[in-house]
């Protein structure tokens, strides 16, 4: 009996030791970038970034933080093209061609492109409301401009807040929900990392006008999730992130990250106990 329960206590020990292992293993593959080139998809891609007066501060800095960081880690091998969006009381493409009405994407192929952009959003100052409506069409009319039909389209909006700008619009936030309805249209995958307050209601809009809501990252103030590694869960899965059918219905895994990692240490629980009851019956 003495040599069971000291068995036991050492099974305990072991399986609580490979859980924690386990786990971050599959947490840090989750979060940290596969630096593999070439790219695995062809992107066009628009960001559309909140620079209202509420995003002041470090959440403007770690924006700023978190958008150069995935531009970093991105292939110089032309496969995705990047386009910049700002908005607050109005929007404005920061990337453009001639003037900042026919915004286009730049094709990130050399480190001098990496550089231009991260110089732009270096630039970025936060002040005003929030116009989430007039960021979404000027984010789909900047893909339009791309000249490359075999690319997958994709919308990134980073926000901590609800529409409440343009003035001349009845409602804000329907106004932003038909730009999102139209871009989706259009074949266009919309994503929203939201990184406000939780306890308003910012983060269910958000939800409501992304493609899906395994398009949807909650990094809000109050989740365990900061701004650099939601991008960075994005950058990971962007390429299946991106894939849509002819009519723009969303075709990805519903399986997100948590429920594999739930998965997998389950299995990994069910081969530990069956090898330890096949060694208690040999050693009975």
């Amino acid at each position: 009996m003495k040599l069971l329960n000291s068995f036991f206590q050492r099974y305990v020990i072991i399986l609580l030791v490979s859980i924690v292992l386990l786990s971050s293993m599959v947490l840090v593959n989750s979060q940290n970038p596969q630096e593999v080139c070439p790219s695995k998809c062809k992107l066009d891609i628009a960001f559309a970034l909140d620079v209202s007066g509420s995003m002041s501060g470090q959440p403007l800095d770690d924006l700023k933080e978190a958008t150069t960081t995935f531009i970093n880690m991105t292939c110089p091998d032309c496969q995705w093209s990047i386009g910049l969006v700002a908005f607050n009381d109005t929007a404005i493409n920061l990337t453009y061609l001639g003037s900042p009405s026919n915004g286009v994407l730049y094709p990130v192929c050399t480190e001098e492109n990496k550089t231009t952009l991260r110089n732009i959003i270096y630039t970025l100052n936060a002040g005003g409301w929030t116009n989430i409506g007039d960021a979404i069409y000027n984010a789909t009319a900047m893909i339009l401009n791309s000249d490359r039909p075999d690319a997958n389209n994709i919308l990134i909006i980073v926000t901590d807040g609800s529409p409440n700008r343009p003035l001349n619009v009845p409602d804000p936030e329907e106004y932003a929900r038909e730009a999102a309805d139209y871009a989706k249209s259009l074949g266009i995958v919309i994503v929203g990392i939201y990184v406000g307050d939780a306890t308003e209601d910012g983060d269910e809009f958000l939800l409501s006008i992304s493609s899906s809501p395994q398009h949807f990252i909650n990094a809000s103030i109050q989740s365990n999730i900061n701004m650099s590694d939601a991008f960075l869960i994005l950058f990971n899965r962007l390429c299946e992130l991106s894939e849509v059918k002819v009519g723009g219905e969303v075709e990805i895994s519903t399986i997100d990250s948590s429920n594999n990692l739930i998965y997998m240490i389950t299995g990994y629980i069910a081969v530990i106990s069956i090898v330890s009851v096949l060694i208690i019956k040999k050693n009975k």
